[in-house]
């Protein structure tokens, strides 16, 4: 067997800086705006030593160090109006981002910069005393995480490794969604969204030496199609209740070793919280 040990040392450093600024103004109508700098950096220097004859040894195949530098500056704007039965609220986020990433240990580094916009819009209705209906759309961002972006390889076992893909790019989410309340009561939504250049973990295997290698990659869509319901309930004085249930259905498209990959599948979700009151001052759930 193998016996080894590991000093993993991790310094991340993370400065912003945020002005928001809030306009009222007649007839029921608000402007919001706002500025924010974010700047981060990480280095992570992982040492793994390997037990041999002589006493410990640096494990080159799996010791690496690897420095990350994000700069992102964004900007929002946003309208909010409430006119009778009808609320409207629309904003516009710009994102401007500089990301960097050097291997230190691969001599490898890969910079980047891009610049996105995410709209948002959001209308409600108030029908009825019984009745409100919600509709909404936006752009969402999702950023990989540091350590997916390291490309350095390492072993998990003799027949497994896992990487970083310094090359992986941000997903985009556009997401739509129904909404209605009953009574302040019962709250049903009805939802979809389409993700571009998700990404998520795949596993390939060398047929020659049969490694495993597992990595991060940017697929190349998928769907969301979600129906939830909500609601508290009031038994007694002494008991009470949410209960939560989702259905949903995922669909994904994707080409993995050159191979068309065209998936759906359903899903379900149920969950209830009863809370009791045993004396004043006193709960349990």
């Amino acid at each position: 067997g193998d016996t080894t040990r590991s000093f993993q040392p991790s310094q991340i450093d993370i400065k912003t800086a945020k002005v928001d600024y809030t306009l009222p103004l007649k007839n029921n109508v608000k402007l919001e705006a706002g500025i924010k700098l974010s700047y981060v950096k990480t280095d992570n220097d992982a040492r793994y030593d390997s037990l041999r004859a002589d006493g410990w040894e640096k494990d080159l195949n799996r010791s690496n160090n690897f420095i990350y530098n994000e700069n992102v500056n964004a900007a929002y704007l946003n309208f909010s109006k409430q006119y009778k039965k009808l609320g409207i609220q629309a904003g516009l986020r710009a994102e401007q981002s500089h990301v960097k990433g050097n291997s230190v240990t691969l001599s490898e580094v890969n910079d980047t910069t891009y610049l996105n916009l995410f709209p948002s819009v959001f209308l409600s209705y108030q029908a009825n005393k019984n009745n409100q209906f919600g509709i909404s759309y936006s752009r969402r961002i999702r950023r990989p995480d540091y350590e997916d972006l390291n490309p350095f390889e390492y072993y998990l076992d003799r027949y497994t490794m896992a990487a970083g893909n310094p090359y992986l790019q941000p997903q985009f989410t556009n997401k739509f969604e129904l909404t209605h309340t009953f009574r302040q009561f019962l709250n049903t939504s009805l939802g979809y969204a389409h993700t571009k250049d998700l990404f998520t973990r795949v596993i390939e295997q060398d047929e020659t030496t049969k490694i495993a290698r597992y990595v991060y990659k940017n697929v190349n869509s998928s769907d969301h199609y979600s129906l939830d319901m909500s609601a508290p309930v009031t038994i007694t004085k002494w008991w009470t209740t949410f209960t939560n249930v989702s259905a949903f259905y995922d669909h994904y498209q994707t080409i993995v070793d050159e191979r068309n990959v065209d998936i759906g599948s359903f899903g379900f979700f149920g969950q209830t919280q009863q809370t009791f009151t045993i004396a004043k001052g006193f709960t349990t759930e």
